[in-house]
Protein backbone atom coordinates (compact mmCIF):
# COMPACT_ATOMS: atom_id res chain seq x y z
CA UNK A 1 0.00 0.00 0.00
CA UNK A 2 2.76 2.32 0.68
CA UNK A 3 4.68 1.88 -2.49
CA UNK A 4 1.25 2.72 -4.49
CA UNK A 5 0.68 5.67 -2.13
CA UNK A 6 3.97 6.90 -3.38
CA UNK A 7 3.80 5.51 -6.78
CA UNK A 8 0.13 8.31 -6.96
CA UNK A 9 1.77 10.67 -5.23
CA UNK A 10 4.91 10.87 -7.94
CA UNK A 11 1.77 10.98 -10.51
CA UNK A 12 0.21 14.10 -9.21
CA UNK A 13 3.57 15.64 -8.88
CA UNK A 14 4.49 14.79 -12.70
CA UNK A 15 1.10 15.87 -13.50
CA UNK A 16 1.18 19.15 -11.99
CA UNK A 17 4.49 19.94 -13.98
CA UNK A 18 3.12 18.84 -17.23
CA UNK A 19 0.35 20.97 -16.46
CA UNK A 20 2.62 24.28 -15.44
CA UNK A 21 4.89 23.09 -18.59
CA UNK A 22 1.26 23.47 -20.94
CA UNK A 23 0.02 26.64 -19.63
CA UNK A 24 4.00 28.46 -19.93
CA UNK A 25 3.09 27.17 -23.18
CA UNK A 26 -0.03 28.35 -23.76
CA UNK A 27 1.16 31.88 -22.71
CA UNK A 28 4.00 31.69 -24.85
CA UNK A 29 1.90 30.69 -27.97
CA UNK A 30 -0.82 33.84 -26.81
CA UNK A 31 2.29 36.15 -26.94
CA UNK A 32 3.42 35.47 -30.62
CA UNK A 33 0.03 35.37 -31.30
CA UNK A 34 -0.89 38.90 -30.06
CA UNK A 35 2.91 40.47 -32.28
CA UNK A 36 1.69 38.60 -35.13
CA UNK A 37 -1.64 40.47 -35.39
CA UNK A 38 -0.14 43.89 -34.71
CA UNK A 39 2.40 42.74 -37.06
CA UNK A 40 -0.19 42.05 -39.87
CA UNK A 41 -2.09 45.01 -38.57
CA UNK A 42 0.54 47.36 -39.72
CA UNK A 43 1.67 45.48 -42.87
CA UNK A 44 -2.35 46.34 -44.13
CA UNK A 45 -1.82 50.02 -42.99
CA UNK A 46 0.99 50.36 -45.32
CA UNK A 47 -0.24 48.17 -47.79
CA UNK A 48 -3.27 50.66 -47.79
CA UNK A 49 -1.53 53.88 -47.99
CA UNK A 50 0.32 52.69 -51.04
CA UNK A 51 -2.50 51.16 -52.96
CA UNK A 52 -3.81 54.85 -52.04
CA UNK A 53 -0.64 56.71 -53.48
CA UNK A 54 -0.78 54.22 -56.86
CA UNK A 55 -4.77 55.19 -57.08
CA UNK A 56 -3.97 59.13 -56.96
CA UNK A 57 -0.55 58.80 -59.69
CA UNK A 58 -3.43 56.68 -62.06
CA UNK A 59 -5.82 59.75 -61.76
CA UNK A 60 -3.24 61.77 -62.34
CA UNK A 61 -1.41 59.92 -65.24
CA UNK A 62 -5.20 59.94 -67.15
CA UNK A 63 -5.48 63.60 -66.48
CA UNK A 64 -2.32 64.19 -68.15
CA UNK A 65 -3.06 61.86 -71.24
CA UNK A 66 -6.12 63.68 -71.77
CA UNK A 67 -4.59 67.13 -72.02
CA UNK A 68 -1.74 65.89 -74.37
CA UNK A 69 -4.83 64.15 -76.68
CA UNK A 70 -6.19 67.50 -76.52
CA UNK A 71 -2.84 70.19 -77.19
CA UNK A 72 -2.28 67.59 -80.13
CA UNK A 73 -5.98 67.99 -81.77
CA UNK A 74 -5.73 72.11 -81.12
CA UNK A 75 -2.22 71.77 -83.21
CA UNK A 76 -3.77 69.40 -85.56
CA UNK A 77 -6.75 71.83 -86.03
CA UNK A 78 -4.15 75.00 -86.36
CA UNK A 79 -1.79 73.32 -89.25
CA UNK A 80 -5.18 72.93 -90.98
CA UNK A 81 -6.21 76.36 -90.88
CA UNK A 82 -2.57 77.68 -91.96
CA UNK A 83 -2.46 75.58 -94.43
CA UNK A 84 -5.79 77.20 -95.93
CA UNK A 85 -4.86 80.90 -95.42
CA UNK A 86 -1.01 79.54 -97.28
CA UNK A 87 -3.32 78.62 -100.16
CA UNK A 88 -5.36 81.33 -100.45
CA UNK A 89 -2.52 83.42 -100.63
CA UNK A 90 -0.89 81.80 -102.90
CA UNK A 91 -0.21 83.68 -106.23
CA UNK A 92 1.04 82.57 -110.02
CA UNK A 93 4.20 83.58 -111.05
CA UNK A 94 4.85 85.01 -107.36
CA UNK A 95 8.57 85.28 -107.61
CA UNK A 96 8.33 87.21 -111.33
CA UNK A 97 5.47 89.96 -109.98
CA UNK A 98 7.16 93.48 -110.11
CA UNK A 99 3.88 94.80 -108.60
CA UNK A 100 4.76 92.54 -105.46
CA UNK A 101 8.57 92.94 -105.53
CA UNK A 102 8.48 95.86 -103.04
CA UNK A 103 5.82 94.76 -100.81
CA UNK A 104 7.11 94.38 -97.35
CA UNK A 105 4.93 91.54 -95.23
CA UNK A 106 4.65 92.52 -91.50
CA UNK A 107 3.39 90.57 -89.27
CA UNK A 108 -0.01 91.35 -87.84
CA UNK A 109 -1.08 90.60 -83.89
CA UNK A 110 -2.02 87.46 -82.98
CA UNK A 111 -5.64 86.37 -83.40
CA UNK A 112 -8.07 85.76 -80.93
CA UNK A 113 -8.02 82.57 -79.10
CA UNK A 114 -10.06 79.65 -81.15
CA UNK A 115 -13.11 77.67 -79.61
CA UNK A 116 -12.57 74.80 -77.51
CA UNK A 117 -12.79 71.71 -79.88
CA UNK A 118 -14.83 68.89 -79.57
CA UNK A 119 -14.45 66.24 -77.41
CA UNK A 120 -12.30 63.02 -79.43
CA UNK A 121 -13.76 59.70 -80.18
CA UNK A 122 -12.73 57.35 -76.78
CA UNK A 123 -9.48 55.52 -77.47
CA UNK A 124 -8.86 51.50 -77.91
CA UNK A 125 -9.42 49.67 -74.49
CA UNK A 126 -5.75 48.64 -73.60
CA UNK A 127 -4.17 45.76 -72.46
CA UNK A 128 -4.92 43.93 -69.54
CA UNK A 129 -2.57 44.95 -66.69
CA UNK A 130 -0.59 41.74 -64.49
CA UNK A 131 -2.51 40.22 -62.35
CA UNK A 132 -2.04 42.06 -58.69
CA UNK A 133 -0.06 39.88 -56.11
CA UNK A 134 -2.61 38.46 -52.98
CA UNK A 135 -3.59 40.64 -49.92
CA UNK A 136 -2.45 39.70 -46.73
CA UNK A 137 -4.82 37.50 -44.66
CA UNK A 138 -7.39 39.19 -43.00
CA UNK A 139 -7.82 38.84 -39.25
CA UNK A 140 -8.91 35.96 -37.70
CA UNK A 141 -12.49 36.07 -36.75
CA UNK A 142 -13.98 35.58 -32.98
CA UNK A 143 -14.35 32.16 -31.53
CA UNK A 144 -17.49 30.21 -32.41
CA UNK A 145 -20.06 29.23 -29.85
CA UNK A 146 -19.73 25.57 -28.56
CA UNK A 147 -21.70 23.49 -30.41
CA UNK A 148 -24.16 20.49 -29.18
CA UNK A 149 -23.08 17.94 -26.75
CA UNK A 150 -22.88 14.72 -29.33
CA UNK A 151 -24.72 11.75 -29.01
CA UNK A 152 -23.26 9.25 -26.13
CA UNK A 153 -21.06 6.39 -28.12
CA UNK A 154 -21.45 2.73 -28.26
CA UNK A 155 -20.28 0.65 -25.41
CA UNK A 156 -16.79 -0.36 -25.95
CA UNK A 157 -15.52 -3.58 -26.26
CA UNK A 158 -14.28 -5.51 -22.42
CA UNK A 159 -10.79 -5.16 -21.82
CA UNK A 160 -8.62 -8.56 -21.55
CA UNK A 161 -8.75 -9.97 -17.91
CA UNK A 162 -6.69 -8.40 -15.17
CA UNK A 163 -3.44 -9.98 -13.45
CA UNK A 164 -4.05 -12.45 -10.59
CA UNK A 165 -3.53 -10.14 -7.47
CA UNK A 166 -1.54 -10.79 -4.71
CA UNK A 167 -2.66 -13.17 -1.75
CA UNK A 168 -3.99 -11.25 1.04
CA UNK A 169 -3.24 -12.24 4.63
CA UNK A 170 -4.17 -15.97 6.24
CA UNK A 171 -7.11 -15.13 8.12
CA UNK A 172 -8.22 -16.55 11.69
CA UNK A 173 -8.60 -20.38 12.31
CA UNK A 174 -12.97 -20.42 12.15
CA UNK A 175 -14.44 -22.50 14.51
CA UNK A 176 -14.85 -26.08 14.67
CA UNK A 177 -17.79 -26.85 12.38
CA UNK A 178 -19.94 -29.86 13.09
CA UNK A 179 -20.08 -32.95 12.20
CA UNK A 180 -21.62 -33.72 8.62
CA UNK A 181 -24.02 -36.33 7.89
CA UNK A 182 -22.71 -39.76 6.26
CA UNK A 183 -22.12 -39.33 2.54
CA UNK A 184 -25.10 -41.17 0.57
CA UNK A 185 -23.63 -44.74 -0.89
CA UNK A 186 -23.08 -43.79 -4.22
CA UNK A 187 -19.19 -42.72 -4.80
CA UNK A 188 -18.99 -38.94 -5.16
CA UNK A 189 -16.90 -37.35 -7.77
CA UNK A 190 -13.13 -37.53 -6.71
CA UNK A 191 -10.02 -35.47 -8.12
CA UNK A 192 -5.97 -36.19 -8.18
CA UNK A 193 -2.90 -34.98 -9.59
CA UNK A 194 -0.90 -37.74 -11.83
CA UNK A 195 2.71 -37.72 -13.03
CA UNK A 196 4.59 -35.21 -10.32
CA UNK A 197 7.16 -36.02 -8.30
CA UNK A 198 4.37 -35.82 -5.50
CA UNK A 199 0.69 -35.23 -4.73
CA UNK A 200 1.15 -31.41 -4.74
CA UNK A 201 1.82 -31.34 -8.86
CA UNK A 202 0.70 -33.55 -11.91
CA UNK A 203 -2.03 -33.68 -14.42
CA UNK A 204 -4.87 -33.29 -13.28
CA UNK A 205 -8.19 -35.84 -13.53
CA UNK A 206 -11.46 -36.63 -12.16
CA UNK A 207 -14.01 -39.21 -11.18
CA UNK A 208 -17.46 -39.56 -12.84
CA UNK A 209 -19.09 -42.01 -13.31
CA UNK A 210 -17.10 -45.13 -11.74
CA UNK A 211 -13.96 -43.59 -14.52
CA UNK A 212 -11.13 -41.78 -14.09
CA UNK A 213 -10.86 -38.57 -16.99
CA UNK A 214 -8.76 -35.97 -17.49
CA UNK A 215 -9.24 -31.85 -18.10
CA UNK A 216 -9.01 -29.67 -21.04
CA UNK A 217 -6.70 -26.79 -20.97
CA UNK A 218 -8.89 -24.50 -22.81
CA UNK A 219 -9.24 -21.69 -20.85
CA UNK A 220 -7.14 -22.72 -17.82
CA UNK A 221 -6.15 -20.53 -15.70
CA UNK A 222 -4.79 -19.97 -11.74
CA UNK A 223 -8.07 -18.85 -10.48
CA UNK A 224 -8.98 -22.73 -11.78
CA UNK A 225 -5.91 -24.39 -10.74
CA UNK A 226 -6.59 -22.72 -7.01
CA UNK A 227 -9.99 -24.48 -6.89
CA UNK A 228 -8.39 -27.75 -7.53
CA UNK A 229 -5.38 -27.18 -5.04
CA UNK A 230 -7.92 -26.28 -2.33
CA UNK A 231 -9.66 -29.65 -2.84
CA UNK A 232 -6.98 -31.83 -2.37
CA UNK A 233 -6.08 -29.56 0.75
CA UNK A 234 -3.02 -27.56 -0.20
CA UNK A 235 -2.17 -23.60 0.50
CA UNK A 236 -2.92 -22.08 -2.55
CA UNK A 237 -1.68 -22.34 -6.38
CA UNK A 238 2.14 -22.01 -7.74
CA UNK A 239 1.51 -22.47 -11.40
CA UNK A 240 -0.54 -23.95 -13.75
CA UNK A 241 0.34 -25.55 -16.97
CA UNK A 242 -1.22 -25.59 -20.27
CA UNK A 243 -0.22 -26.82 -23.92
CA UNK A 244 2.04 -29.57 -23.37
CA UNK A 245 1.96 -32.67 -21.53
CA UNK A 246 4.44 -31.74 -18.80
CA UNK A 247 3.45 -34.77 -16.59
CA UNK A 248 3.07 -37.10 -19.31
CA UNK A 249 -0.67 -37.10 -21.59
CA UNK A 250 -3.74 -38.85 -20.01
CA UNK A 251 -5.26 -42.02 -21.26
CA UNK A 252 -9.63 -42.76 -21.89
CA UNK A 253 -12.01 -39.59 -21.71
CA UNK A 254 -10.96 -36.01 -21.65
CA UNK A 255 -14.50 -35.07 -18.91
CA UNK A 256 -14.36 -31.56 -18.52
CA UNK A 257 -13.27 -28.49 -21.19
CA UNK A 258 -13.91 -24.63 -20.95
CA UNK A 259 -13.13 -25.01 -16.89
CA UNK A 260 -14.13 -20.86 -15.52
CA UNK A 261 -14.11 -20.88 -11.83
CA UNK A 262 -14.26 -17.83 -10.01
CA UNK A 263 -11.80 -18.97 -7.16
CA UNK A 264 -14.69 -19.25 -4.83
CA UNK A 265 -15.63 -22.21 -5.23
CA UNK A 266 -14.85 -25.47 -2.76
CA UNK A 267 -15.05 -27.99 -5.97
CA UNK A 268 -14.02 -27.55 -9.19
CA UNK A 269 -17.76 -29.74 -9.89
CA UNK A 270 -18.95 -26.43 -9.30
CA UNK A 271 -17.16 -24.45 -11.77
CA UNK A 272 -18.96 -23.76 -14.94
CA UNK A 273 -17.81 -26.21 -17.84
CA UNK A 274 -19.01 -27.47 -20.85
CA UNK A 275 -20.86 -30.52 -19.46
CA UNK A 276 -19.29 -34.19 -18.85
CA UNK A 277 -17.90 -35.57 -21.49
CA UNK A 278 -18.60 -32.39 -23.98
CA UNK A 279 -15.10 -31.57 -25.56
CA UNK A 280 -13.21 -30.69 -28.71
CA UNK A 281 -9.57 -31.61 -27.19
CA UNK A 282 -6.78 -34.22 -27.29
CA UNK A 283 -4.72 -35.30 -24.72
CA UNK A 284 -1.84 -33.03 -25.73
CA UNK A 285 -4.17 -30.27 -24.28
CA UNK A 286 -4.81 -31.84 -20.49
CA UNK A 287 -4.25 -29.10 -17.53
CA UNK A 288 -1.57 -29.59 -15.12
CA UNK A 289 -1.54 -27.58 -11.53
CA UNK A 290 1.46 -27.04 -9.48
CA UNK A 291 0.39 -26.49 -5.56
CA UNK A 292 1.50 -24.76 -3.01
CA UNK A 293 2.53 -26.46 0.44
Amino acid sequence: MEEHKQYIEKLQNVSRETKDGISIIWQSMNAVNQSCREDIFTQQQVFMKLKLQLHNLSVNSESLREKHTNLEKEIKKEMEALNNITNDLHLKDWEHSTALKNITVLQGPPGPKGDKGDKGDKGINGQDGNTGKSGFPGLPGPRGHPGEKGDKGDMGQPGSQGYTGTSGQKGEKGDKGEKGEQAPSSVPAVIRLVGGAGSYEGRVEVFHNGKWGTVCDDHWDLLDGMVVCKMLGFKGTRRVLTSGPVFGTGTGDILMDDVACTGRETSIFDCIFKGWGTTNCNHSEDAAVMCAT
